[in-house]
C-alpha cells in the first residue's frame, strides 16, 4: 500500500533515550482478533510463571511488592469469597438477574484498533458503544481539537443509556496534568453521566500494582512522549527509559504488529524498572501482555488493557481475568493497603 502523504512512516531517527536504533518495517499484516499462535485471546490459557521467568539480578525492588506478589501466584487459585466468573466463562456471564453493562466510549476518529482490542477482552455481559471524535494528526491543535466536542458526543452516548463513559485517547489525557479530570468533569456536566479517562485508568493501574518507575514505549513522536512523560512524573512516576516510533496518527499505529512491539520492547528491558507501559489505544498489544510480563518478569500495562479494568472496577466488577497480565489479576483479596 502507497502513502503519498508519508504521514505513516517512521522519523528518520527512532526516538531512544537509549540511543539504539530500532529498525522496524510494516508489512506484516495485522489479523485482528488473533493472539501470536493464532488463538482467540479470551480463549488462551497462559502457562504458570515458574521462577525461572522471573529472576533478576538483584531481586525486586521495593516498590515491587504487590508485582511479585503477583507473579509468584502464576494463574493463582482464588478464595473462595473471591472465586467469580471470567471472561472464557460464558455460562456465568450471562446471568438473566443482571443487566448487561454499557460502556461508552468516546473514540479518536483515525483509531482503527481500539473497539478490536476492547472487544475480544471485553466480558460477555458488558458491551462498549462508540462515538468518534474528530483526531487524525498529533499536533497540539489536532490533539487539543478532540476535545472541541465533547459535549455533544457523549450526548449522542447517554441516548444509548450507557452507564459510564469514557474518553479513551492517551496522548489527549495526558496532554497536562489535569487534563483528565476537566474532561471527566464536562462530561458529567453536559449528560449527568459518571465519566472518566484513559489517564484515570493508567493512574489507578499504576497506583494498584505498586509501581513507580516505568518503562514507556509508544508510536508516538517525541512531543508527545515529552508531555506523558512531565503528566507521570507530575503525579509521582518515574520514565526510567522511553522510545517513540515517531507515528503521526492512528492508522499508522495500528499498523505496527504485535510481534514488533514485542521485539521493541525486549530491546529495552530494564530491570530497574517496576512496569512497562505500552502507551496509546491504536496499537495491537492486548494479545502480548503474558508474553512480555512472562519474559521480562513485570507488570505489561496498556492503554486500553487499564482503560476496561478501570471501568470494570468503577461499574462494581473487580474478578480476576485470565490472559490480560497481572493488572487483571488482583482482586479485593490479593490487593494490599
Amino acid at each position: 500500500m502507497t502513502d503519498p502523504e508519508g504521514k505513516n512512516r517512521l522519523d528518520a531517527g527512532v526516538v531512544d533515550t537509549g540511543n539504539r536504533e530500532s529498525g522496524i518495517g510494516y508489512s506484516d499484516v495485522i489479523i485482528a482478533g488473533l493472539g501470536p499462535s493464532g488463538a482467540m485471546l479470551g480463549n488462551r490459557q497462559p502457562r504458570p510463571l515458574h521462577p525461572g521467568d522471573r529472576q533478576h539480578p538483584g531481586g525486586p525492588g521495593p516498590n515491587q511488592r504487590l508485582s511479585a506478589d503477583l507473579f509468584a501466584q502464576g494463574n493463582h487459585t482464588m478464595t473462595a469469597e473471591a472465586q467469580a466468573p471470567t471472561a472464557t466463562d460464558s455460562a456465568a456471564w450471562k446471568d438473566p438477574a443482571r443487566r448487561p453493562l454499557r460502556i461508552g466510549m468516546l473514540l479518536s476518529s483515525s483509531n482503527p484498533m481500539a473497539e478490536p482490542e476492547i472487544q475480544r477482552i471485553l466480558p460477555l455481559d458488558v458491551s462498549v458503544l462508540t462515538t468518534r471524535l474528530k483526531h487524525a494528526a498529533s499536533t497540539p491543535e489536532a490533539l487539543l481539537g478532540m476535545t472541541d466536542k465533547i459535549e455533544e458526543g457523549c450526548d449522542l452516548l447517554s441516548d444509548a443509556g450507557v452507564d459510564l463513559i469514557v474518553f479513551n485517547c492517551t496522548a489527549v489525557s495526558t496532554y497536562d496534568p489535569a487534563m483528565g479530570a476537566k474532561i471527566a468533569g464536562r462530561i458529567t456536566a453536559a449528560c449527568g453521566r459518571p465519566a472518566t479517562t484513559t489517564s484515570d485508568a493508567l493512574l489507578a493501574a499504576f497506583e494498584a500494582l505498586k509501581a513507580t518507575r516505568i518503562v514507556l514505549v509508544t508510536p508516538y513522536i517525541e512531543s508527545v512522549n515529552l508531555r506523558e512523560i512531565e503528566f507521570l512524573a507530575h503525579h509521582g512516576y518515574e520514565v526510567v527509559s522511553h522510545v517513540g516510533l515517531g507515528l503521526l496518527e492512528g492508522t499508522g499505529m495500528a499498523a505496527v504488529t504485535p510481534s514488533q512491539w514485542v521485539d521493541l520492547v525486549r530491546s529495552h528491558r530494564d530491570d530497574s524498572a517496576d512496569v512497562y507501559f505500552l502507551s496509546c489505544t491504536a496499537i495491537n498489544v492486548t494479545s502480548i501482555i503474558d508474553t512480555l510480563e512472562r519474559e521480562l518478569g513485570r507488570p505489561v500495562v496498556t492503554s486500553n488493557q487499564a482503560m476496561l479494568w478501570h471501568c470494570l472496577r468503577l461499574l462494581g466488577r473487580s474478578e480476576a481475568v485470565d490472559g490480560l497480565g497481572a493488572l487483571f489479576r488482583i482482586t479485593p483479596t490479593t490487593a494490599t493497603p
